[in-house]
């Protein structure tokens, strides 16, 4: 894992694992009228914005598959907003909650979530 910078070790850590795309392909397989998988991030500790060097990045339970173009339960926003649910869920404190969208041939983006401050209202 190269992390000899903020964007190298970003890179190398906010990712999906191996075993969540090796599912999400899966699936995919099974499933041929969703267009992707999204599956859950936390990051705890992290607020939301720039990288810090070291941030954890915890695998969330849970795979939702989706079609960009329906509505329903297959719709993008009902799978995004689970996956990112399901983050928040993970975070003890402070964290930012986030999800990565894979596609059938396993290529992925991540987005990161709105942050979690549990004392923000204290």
């Amino acid at each position: 894992m190269d992390t000899t910078s903020p964007a190298a070790d970003m890179q190398a850590r906010f990712r999906p694992t191996d075993a969540q795309v090796a599912v999400a392909r899966a699936m995919l397989t099974a499933e041929p009228a969703a267009t992707a998988v999204i599956v859950g991030l936390a990051l705890p500790g992290k607020q939301r914005g720039m990288w810090t060097e070291g941030q954890a990045v915890r695998p969330v339970p849970g795979f939702w598959l989706t079609d960009f173009g329906q509505t329903g339960p297959y719709a993008h926003s009902f799978a995004r907003d689970a996956a990112e649910a399901a983050a928040t869920g993970r975070l003890t404190g402070r964290g930012v909650p986030a999800y990565a969208v894979i596609e059938r041939d396993g290529t992925w983006a991540v987005f990161e979530g709105l942050a979690v401050d549990p004392y923000a209202y204290a």
